[in-house]
C-alpha cells in the first residue's frame, strides 16, 4: 500500500488536529463550525463552537482525510460556516492541493501551518484577514491502529488510552 500511495494510486490518511479559525468576518459573538470536504466523500463537520468570539475559535476533533499524493486528485476544501435559526452561513473558506497536505503531515518539524482564508462577504471591513491553523499528521491520534490492520473486516478492534505514571500511552 505504502507504494500505490506514493504513486498516487492508494490513499495516505491524513490527520488534522488542533483546528482553530481566526479573524473571522463577523459582528459579535456566534456559533460556528467547520466543514471539510474531500474528493468523493461527504462532508465531514466539526462540533459547534457556540458563542465564540471571532478573534478565536478553538475546534477539538481530529478530522481523518483520505487522500491521494496526485496532481489530478480534487483539491480540499475548508470551510468555517455561522449556524443561524434556520440553517447556516459561510464566513469563509481555503483550498489546499492534496500534494501540499501529503508533503504537510511529513514535515514533522513544523507540523502546524496557518493559512489565509477568502471571506465570503468581500465587502465586509476586515482589519486582518480571517485564517485557520491545523496541524498535519500521519495517523496517531487511533490507538487501535486500524490503518495497519490487514485482515476481511470480521475483527472487531478496540483500544484504550491511559496515562500511567512513569509513562503512559496508548495500550491494547
Amino acid at each position: 500500500k505504502v507504494v500505490a500511495a506514493s504513486a498516487g494510486v492508494a490513499t495516505h490518511t491524513i490527520e488534522l488536529s488542533n483546528l482553530v479559525a481566526g479573524d473571522l468576518p463577523f459582528n459579535g459573538r456566534g456559533d460556528f463550525y467547520i466543514t471539510v470536504e474531500c474528493a468523493q466523500n461527504p462532508p465531514m463537520t466539526t462540533s459547534l463552537a457556540e458563542h465564540k468570539d471571532p478573534k478565536a475559535v478553538h475546534f477539538p476533533e481530529v478530522i481523518t482525510l483520505r487522500v491521494r499524493d496526485s496532481a489530478v486528485e480534487k483539491p480540499v476544501r475548508i470551510r468555517v460556516w455561522e449556524l443561524q435559526i434556520v440553517g447556516s452561513d459561510l464566513i469563509c473558506e481555503v483550498h489546499f492541493s492534496t500534494m501540499n497536505i501529503v508533503r504537510w503531515a511529513r514535515d514533522t518539524q513544523h507540523p502546524i501551518k496557518r493559512f489565509a482564508m477568502t471571506p465570503e462577504d468581500r465587502s465586509f471591513e476586515v482589519a486582518t484577514p480571517p485564517w485557520i491553523a491545523l496541524e498535519f499528521s500521519f495517523p496517531r491520534q487511533d490507538v487501535r491502529a486500524l490503518d495497519t490492520l490487514h485482515n476481511s473486516g470480521s475483527t472487531v478492534r478496540t483500544g484504550t488510552y491511559s496515562r500511567q505514571v512513569g509513562g503512559g500511552g496508548p495500550y491494547m
